[in-house]
């Protein structure tokens, strides 16, 4: 049997036999290791350091805010502790005020008792004085247990002006706030040295440090979607693009912020 060749409107042309597709056909071949220049190994294992990175500066972020709520806390508290501290000073102060008018009233009538027996006697009328000594006395004695039992003064200060006969000086209203304000203070249940400032300022450090460390995982996921960029494009140009903004945002956010925030 005679061979008539290929049918009608075909032609046989070389490599059709073996499959071979034409030139500029089908998908472009995968990126050989010579192209790459980057081994196989290395895109995804930054990409796990990277995550892992990411994992522990949002670990550590959720520490230093739980310090924060505990600094606030302790701020909040040493403002009422020391308000409250203030107030209890303030009435207290006001109460042996009150105490050191009805001692000054009762010391002055005291004195006039005293005046009256002291002319009574000079007129031979001995009963008479010595009624109103006896109750010049009792009039004094009432008023030093008054200032005593107000606070207004102490019994080694009261003893001291019977002594001596000393006049009581004047009440100091804000030297005795103050020293009612750190008696209260240094008190055996007082909670110690109070400096609500101080936690404050604290609190408001450490919340500077989360935001810091926020800013550094959002960061981190940018240089994981760098290296991810890295790891599927098929230019090399982007590629190595991506390879190195990964790179530098990576160890740029390690470097500068990181351990000022962590």
């Amino acid at each position: 049997m005679t061979d008539n060749g290929p049918p009608p409107g075909e032609s046989e042309t070389p490599g059709d036999s073996d499959g071979s597709v034409e030139a500029g056909g089908g998908a472009p071949p995968a990126p050989t290791e010579e192209a790459r220049r980057l081994p196989k190994w290395l895109v995804p294992g930054l990409i796990g350091l990277v995550t892992i990175t990411a994992g522990l500066l949002t670990w550590r972020a959720g520490q230093l805010g739980s310090a924060s709520a505990y600094e606030d806390r302790q701020s909040v508290g040493q403002t009422i502790t020391q308000e409250t501290q203030r107030t209890e000073a303030g009435l207290e102060t006001a109460h042996q005020a009150s105490g050191y008018v009805a001692y000054s009233a009762a010391s002055a009538d005291a004195i006039a008792l005293e005046d009256l027996a002291s002319e009574a006697a000079d007129q031979g009328r001995t009963d008479v004085a010595a009624d109103l000594l006896r109750r010049a006395q009792q009039t004094r004695e009432n008023a030093e247990e008054l200032a005593a039992a107000s606070g207004t003064f102490g019994e080694q200060s009261l003893l001291q002006q019977e002594v001596t006969g000393e006049v009581a000086g004047p009440f100091d209203v804000a030297e005795r706030f103050d020293s009612n304000k750190a008696a209260a203070a240094t008190g055996i249940t007082s909670a110690g040295v109070l400096d609500p400032q101080a936690w404050a300022d604290q609190a408001e450090d450490t919340r500077s440090r989360v935001r810091l460390l926020r800013w550094a995982t959002l960061a981190m996921l940018i240089a994981v979607a760098a290296y991810t960029v890295a790891e599927l494009a098929r230019r090399r140009t982007t590629r190595m693009v991506a390879f190195t903004v990964g790179g530098i945002v990576y160890a740029g956010t390690l470097l500068l912020v990181v351990p000022g925030a962590w």
